[in-house]
């Protein structure tokens, strides 16, 4: 499994599911490359407490113990 999987990406918004030991500026970088936003602003953490769902940001993946879901915007 790759170690950040892009589960959902919208115009601003993108989360990702990401093994557990990855830092976040690791988790960013491999964001950009995979899916470049296309405009003078790269992917960032997001700084949102809460996903749209009212899940923590971030929070446990709810398939594999190891991952966790984060919540990028640009």
């Amino acid at each position: 499994m790759d170690a950040v999987i892009i589960y959902s990406i919208g115009m601003v918004a993108m989360s990702v599911c990401a093994k557990k030991n990855l830092t976040p500026k690791f988790i960013e970088k491999e964001v950009n490359r995979m899916s470049p936003t296309g405009i003078s602003t790269d992917w960032v953490m997001s700084k949102d407490k809460k996903f749209k769902s009212g899940h923590p940001n971030p929070c446990q993946c709810e398939e594999h113990t190891n991952r966790k879901h984060y919540l990028l915007n640009c």
